[in-house]
């Protein structure tokens, strides 16, 4: 098994292949049903004469935006005589990693007043997101109104995005609580509250 970050970097990995039943020669490893979205390199590779035992070595790419989740890999190990077998491997494509953040953390509101700015941003994880997040805000209270009703961070800047938030004169006073919930492509919604 192997993790993969899709539109990361590839990932090592090997196959060990040993002589069985008095079996000599040089067989070829391919990988003829590769999942969609996953690549290896090098998509053919020859094997130095068996016995003694070989190892050979190979990378694995998930595809940007390539939906999270487990996927088997099967190796074919096959001779120019018919002879052949197979072993597989699971690649787990890893949803993209981010942090959420809406700064500052709160702000004072005069009803019928000056609006107030509050900028959201990603800080990106291990695994980074190479598609479009889209946050929106929810939970406004009554007479609060925030602009724009969306935004959008674009890969690779994710740049912070700004909104405005302005309370109306009718806007009951007291502390009230603003969710921006992040949805990557592909992945699972954070929220960053203010």
């Amino acid at each position: 098994s192997m993790d993969v970050c899709p539109g990361g970097a590839e990932g090592p990995n090997s196959l060990t292949i040993t002589s069985l039943d008095g079996y000599t020669g040089s067989p070829t490893v391919t990988f003829p049903t590769l999942p969609a979205g996953i690549t290896v390199s090098p998509a053919t590779i020859p094997v130095p004469l068996l016995p003694p035992a070989r190892i050979v070595t190979f990378a694995v790419r998930a595809a940007p935006g390539m939906t999270p989740g487990p996927v088997t890999v099967t190796a074919l190990v096959s001779d120019p005589r018919g002879i052949s077998t197979t072993a597989t491997f699971v690649a787990n494509a890893l949803p993209p990693a981010f942090n959420p953040a809406v700064a500052p953390s709160a702000v004072t509101l005069n009803g019928g007043g000056a609006s107030a700015t509050l900028t959201t941003s990603i800080i990106a994880g291990d695994c980074v997101p190479t598609s479009r997040i889209t946050v929106r805000p929810s939970g406004l209270p009554p007479g609060v109104t925030v602009t724009p009703e969306s935004a959008a961070f674009d890969p690779p800047a994710f740049a912070p995005v700004g909104f405005t938030v302005q309370a109306s004169a009718s806007a009951a006073a007291g502390p009230s609580t603003i969710s921006f919930t992040f949805e990557p492509v592909g992945g699972f919604s954070k929220v960053a509250t203010a």
